[in-house]
């Protein structure tokens, strides 16, 4: 065996797309949209990260363009991924960034006219397996730096007007052996809704427009990483004026958001503990069983406890933290309080969706869609204090 040394990190993408077999799509995120799709603007992808240190310590993180996916569809694609680069399933983390103009991979929302297409899942799990392959075996010696700075207020709102004052994070990820970028990962928590329901159109709305821009002022494979966005959207909503202006609304969108990400790639700071020094890749897993008798999701589900799956990582030097679902940014916030001067990535619908997370808990549709105030509020207690 070649020795290692340092930590190594590879990325590598596979576009997801149904084809034409699989067709017509059948868009989630809208209750009041009507229609299948018409059309595939921009492709979705799945974009996979792999992290390696010198005692072959792997984590993967598998991204992908859709809006959410339930414990069966994220077990698939993460099971195969495991197999097939021989980690245990525990090293892969599945990830989607909440487009609102992909497919739904939840199953049971075919009630709600999100046709759930069962045939395409064998070629989702191909894709992501792909990728992580393809990502493993460009993994190379890197190092890395973070920043975390305070997102400006021209891009975001918090839509139930509660306190908002957000976040975002960079890691910055640079080849060790020559001056060049790996990766950007951009972590920010805002809903990727710049598209409305009359959008008939496949896409990742304003995050890919915003990885193009990125890639194109930085160079390397910009992943997103969603955060805790579910009271928050982005300023620039282009809902009833057309595709031509919904779209080019999606790409000033996209580009504001790639300057700040920019921005902040620029006074990134080097993380004490990457791959210059040999950091180390740990994967720490809990399991929490909370009371959801009475709520909402919990009678669709018919049952009254549920299996949670938590994940507290470090890459390197850098923490993520795996939320099961759409969490508010105030549990965001309670969060990076609990890591205070720890570099830290939030990774929201993670391994999989468990509903919204509000916090604080109060009366609106989110709450309607969540697993009770009780669950949420257990959930959210072991999310604040670290593993």
């Amino acid at each position: 065996m070649v020795e290692r040394a340092g930590l190594r990190v590879g990325v590598a993408r596979r576009v997801i797309t149904p084809g034409p077999e699989h067709r017509p799509i059948w868009l989630a995120g809208y209750g009041d949209r009507r229609d299948a799709s018409t059309d595939v603007h921009d492709d979705l992808e799945v974009r996979v990260l792999w992290f390696e240190d010198h005692d072959c310590s792997v984590a993967v993180v598998v991204a992908l363009d859709l809006m959410a996916m339930s414990r069966d569809w994220a077990d698939a694609i993460r099971g195969a991924v495991a197999s097939s680069v021989d980690v245990s399933v525990d090293r892969v983390l599945t990830h989607t960034i909440h487009t609102h103009a992909a497919p739904s991979t939840i199953t049971g929302t075919d009630a709600l006219g999100w046709e759930v297409p069962h045939g395409w899942r064998d070629d989702l799990v191909a894709a992501c397996v792909a990728a992580a392959t393809a990502a493993r075996d460009a993994s190379r010696p890197a190092r890395l730096a973070f920043t975390r700075m305070g997102l400006p207020g021209s891009l975001s709102f918090n839509r139930r007007g509660l306190a908002y004052a957000p976040t975002y994070a960079v890691l910055d990820v640079l080849a060790v052996d020559r001056d060049e970028r790996v990766a950007t990962i951009a972590n920010v928590g805002v809903h990727p809704v710049v598209l409305g329901p009359d959008n008939l159109a496949v896409s990742a709305d304003w995050v890919g427009a915003c990885r193009r821009h990125v890639e194109a002022r930085l160079g390397g494979m910009c992943v997103f990483l969603q955060g805790c966005q579910g009271d928050v959207d982005p300023h620039g909503m282009t809902w009833t004026d057309g595709p031509d202006a919904a779209f080019a609304s999606v790409d000033r969108v996209g580009e504001d958001f790639a300057l700040a990400i920019v921005a902040a790639v620029a006074v990134a700071m080097p993380v004490a503990g990457d791959g210059v020094s040999g950091g180390a890749v740990s994967v720490r897993r809990r399991l929490l069983t909370v009371d959801v008798a009475g709520s909402p999701l919990g009678a669709v589900a018919r049952r009254d406890t549920l299996d949670v799956e938590l994940h507290e990582w470090s890459l390197g030097g850098v923490g993520l933290v795996s939320i099961p679902g759409e969490g508010f940014a105030e549990l965001g916030a309670r969060i990076l309080a609990g890591r205070s001067g720890i570099p830290t990535l939030l990774c929201g619908f993670a391994p999989h969706w468990l509903g919204y997370l509000p916090v604080p808990f109060g009366e609106g549709y989110e709450e309607g869609l969540s697993y009770g105030e009780t669950a949420v509020d257990a959930i959210a207690r072991a999310l604040e204090v670290p593993a």
